[in-house]
């Protein structure tokens, strides 16, 4: 099928190449990132560390964070600029209400799409954030108005914590600093991952008409370079986790049911919870595939149907040191699950869908979406079974890259 955004695939129908093409952006992020930014993530770690923010995590999850503070600030700054703090609140707090009560969210979607599409994004008067401590505050509103970024505001208020306990000139100068390596990350990311992401432009532009008064139109309008953040963050964390989840005893694979290869009514997955279990029922699906490939291993494969249904199925498994979960989902939700297993204490790893399409968002007809199982085979120590291609070992030590 002809790519909607986003299409990991090569001409054959392969994305293999995808995979080694994201790891070495990643590695050369890294490393561009280290001879930027170095110092700044080296003092957040130490304020971290004396204020007793969190429980410290690894150089390069924090370096990911600065990285990304950077580009959304780049990417949104037009539209965060223009916008009024008021719009930003109420914004928020009818996404709280449409979390909390799901018999209001058909009319708490409609209102926030009219709201989102007209107060949020002003094509015709484009603002500017100068890079000061009241500029951060506005950003983080504005993105927290979205209701597309939760978990990604979530790492960045600890960044805002820190910007409070410093003078205003410090400030500026770190968020320039990380201002300015966006545009390089930007660049970078284009030469080596644009081939993936080249109808993303087209797309936005259709859909500032096509999705007008919808509630998601700020995920349709998002800009090509935060797929490659995604892209590249995912891979950031996969590597900085991938021990706690080698270890882990128990896996569980958690696909979207927009992998199914035919309609939800003919799906004979059983009900658990807020989610559904694979029967395997028809081994042609790409859902029934995975779960063919999985049985013997005894690795578990559910079926999460939306976002908010994820989030409530996860904290089951809060905490627990002897599971751990693949997360697969499209490009640009990668950061946000990834980051909400984090917050929950679960191991996991993800993978990306190779394309977009399902039906609430991408395709009107919806467009079965699929994975590249080698991929997910070789994070579960399966690869054995299939022609996989290695990709290199990358630890993110700073040692390795400075």
């Amino acid at each position: 099928m002809q790519p909607i955004t986003y299409s990991l695939k090569d001409t054959k129908g392969n994305s293999s190449k995808a995979y080694t093409d994201i790891h070495r952006a990643t590695c050369m992020i890294l490393l561009k990132a280290n001879q930027s930014l170095q110092y700044d993530v080296e003092d957040y770690q130490s304020y971290v560390h004396a204020t007793g923010l969190e429980s410290c995590r690894s150089f390069n999850e924090y370096m990911l964070e600065l990285i990304m503070l950077g580009v959304l600030w780049r990417s949104n700054e037009k539209e965060a600029g223009k916008t009024t703090v008021l719009t930003t609140k109420v914004l928020h707090q009818l996404y709280l209400m449409r979390r909390k009560s799901p018999c209001l969210k058909p009319a708490i979607d409609t209102l926030r799409g009219k709201m989102i599409s007209s107060l949020l994004y002003h094509e015709d008067e484009p603002g500017y954030l100068d890079h000061s401590y009241s500029s951060f505050y506005r950003l983080l509103n504005w993105l927290d108005a979205t209701g597309e970024y939760t978990e990604e505001v979530k790492r960045l208020n600890g960044w805002f914590r820190y910007a409070g306990s410093m003078d205003e000139k410090t400030f500026s100068q770190m968020i320039s600093k990380a201002y300015n390596f966006a545009g390089l990350f930007e660049d970078t990311c284009r030469d080596i991952l644009g081939d993936y992401t080249k109808n993303v432009g087209s797309f936005v532009e259709n859909a500032r008409k096509d999705y007008k008064y919808r509630e998601d139109y700020a995920l349709a309008t998002r800009k090509e370079v935060e797929y490659h953040l995604n892209m590249v963050g995912a891979e950031i964390l996969n590597m900085e986790l991938s021990d706690r989840f080698i270890h882990a005893k128990r896996k569980i694979v958690l696909l979207p049911t927009c992998m199914r290869s035919f309609s939800a009514v003919d799906c004979k997955a059983s009900k658990f919870g807020h989610a559904r279990k694979c029967t395997n029922c028809n081994p042609e699906c790409n859902i029934g595939k995975i779960r063919g490939h999985l049985r013997k291993s005894g690795i578990d494969v559910y079926l999460i149907p939306h976002s908010s249904d994820f989030s409530r199925f996860l904290k089951q498994w809060r905490d627990e040191p002897d599971i751990a979960l693949v997360g697969i989902a499209c490009v640009l939700n990668l950061l946000m699950g990834g980051y909400e297993m984090i917050n929950l204490g679960i191991a996991s790893q993800c993978v990306y869908l190779d394309h977009c399409g399902c039906k609430k968002h991408w395709d009107k007809e919806g467009a079965p979406t699929s994975i590249n199982t080698g991929q997910l085979l070789q994070l579960l120590g399966l690869s054995n079974e299939v022609d996989v291609k290695e990709i290199p070992a990358f630890k993110g030590n700073r040692s390795e890259v400075a």
